[in-house]
């Protein structure tokens, strides 16, 4: 909690995060392993944020207020770095944990022109990566993605390590993680 701004991004470039497994596996259309690369050598400067991230970072409280208004669950937002052994190349800053129950909550939230990526039970494959992640170091059993369209709505999507898990009815779809998955983006950022 009382990290400055500057030691909290020196502590982030030790690692990879959520954000950045997106991109080391070729699903972020914004950024590439290389410029992960770039950043975390310090070959680059801090990308300047963008009206789109200025946003996103001032409706995270609203979009998990919306989570919490369709599932019935409450959140608390979690300010630390979190790290986990077994998996040492990886750290989570993340957006919301549940209340009493083994899982978290990732807040996004996208322009209305890109409607058609969270239809379906669809979401972006990078948002995917991030919650993955993200089950693998806090070992929670599912992860939520709350994704806020402007304009044109809410969308929940499940990824769960639960075999035969249930979809919630305030979910758009429910995706099983396995083991070896897990395993394999560990895998992935260590060879990274």
């Amino acid at each position: 909690v009382g990290m400055s701004r500057e030691d909290w991004l020196a502590e982030r470039r030790n690692s990879l995060g959520g954000s950045d497994m997106g991109a080391v596996l070729g699903l972020n259309p914004w950024a590439s392993p290389y410029s992960v690369w770039a950043e975390k050598t310090g070959k680059t400067t801090e990308k300047e944020e963008t009206e789109a991230m200025r946003i996103g970072r001032d409706l995270e409280d609203y979009v998990a207020q919306r989570f919490t208004e369709a599932s019935g669950l409450k959140v608390q937002r979690c300010n630390a770095i979190l790290r986990n052994e077994d998996f040492p190349h990886l750290h989570a800053n993340v957006d919301r944990m549940i209340v009493g129950q083994s899982a978290g909550l990732e807040c996004k939230t996208a322009s209305a022109l890109n409607a058609s990526k969270f239809s379906g039970g669809e979401f972006p494959g990078s948002y995917y990566a991030q919650c993955v992640s993200y089950l693998a170091v806090t070992e929670c059993q599912r992860w939520y993605l709350a994704a806020l369209v402007l304009g044109k709505g809410l969308s929940i999507f499940q990824m769960t390590r639960i075999v035969n898990d249930s979809c919630p009815e305030w979910c758009d779809s429910s995706v099983f993680v396995s083991e070896e998955e897990i395993q394999a983006l560990g895998n992935a950022a260590k060879t990274f």
